[in-house]
């Protein structure tokens, strides 16, 4: 079920990480599932504890993210709406990436005079910049196109926020507030990075559909611990 859950995302938004990791998943199920009598019967106990915890503290780790997610912040004061990237197939948004843009247009009509930014550059299986198919999805929704700055060179969270905030600050030299849009497992971390790229925003998130989760879920939890490690001391390195 994990690996058609896992083909089935693919056919409607872009590989990545995700997917690896959702079928390295099933996988590892199908093996613990043919192999189970016999790790019961010889594995010490010491490794059956181990992976329980590890298992435990995984959808711990799940249920604070969704849980972050699902608070919005936004006032629908801000001066600016940025709208994180989420990948696209040829020159169409993808099915994450269209339900972000949706929750941006809901937040920009309680706040038709913020400025909707848009961030994502073009990656090496998408025919035009991710912003650019943003900016046309907003359109066809009766955006007007003077509501719309795009940055189309980042290509990952930091850089939508790094990116973003230089063309902020200089459409807003005298200071500025902004909200920014994601999905709601991403929440947590784009929220971290934001901060640590000199943004303070609020966020507004869209959701999950049900077949999305799991694999969205496993592939942030690697992203989480990610930011938590390698990234803090690699930030602190530049710093």
């Amino acid at each position: 079920m994990l690996a058609l859950g896992g083909i089935a995302v693919w056919a409607v938004s872009s590989f990545n990480l995700g997917h690896v990791l959702m079928l390295c998943l099933a996988a590892f199920t199908g093996g613990c599932g043919a192999f189970g009598p016999w790790l019961r019967a010889h594995a010490p106990l010491w490794l059956r504890a181990a992976v329980l915890t590890l298992v435990g503290l995984e959808l711990c780790l799940r249920a604070f993210l969704f849980t972050f997610g699902r608070v919005p912040t936004v006032t629908g004061q801000e001066d600016a709406i940025l709208v994180l990237g989420a990948g696209i197939r040829g020159e169409r948004v993808s099915l994450l990436l269209g339900r972000r843009l949706d929750a941006a247009y809901d937040a920009w009509m309680q706040n038709p005079s913020a400025l909707l930014v848009l961030s994502g550059g073009q990656g090496p299986d998408e025919a035009i910049p991710e912003a650019v198919a943003m900016k046309r999805y907003l359109l066809a929704r009766g955006v007007p196109e003077g509501c719309i700055l795009t940055e189309e060179a980042s290509t990952s969270t930091r850089e939508n926020f790094s990116f973003s905030k230089t063309l902020l600050d200089q459409r807003f030299p005298q200071g500025y507030s902004a909200a920014f849009v994601t999905t709601d497992f991403h929440a947590y971390r784009a929220d971290r990075i934001a901060r640590e790229e000199g943004l303070h925003p609020t966020r507004v998130c869209s959701t999950l559909l049900w077949y999305q989760i799991p694999m969205n879920y496993l592939r942030e939890s690697v992203g989480v611990l990610k930011l938590w490690t390698w990234d803090q001391f690699a930030f602190q390195g530049v710093e």
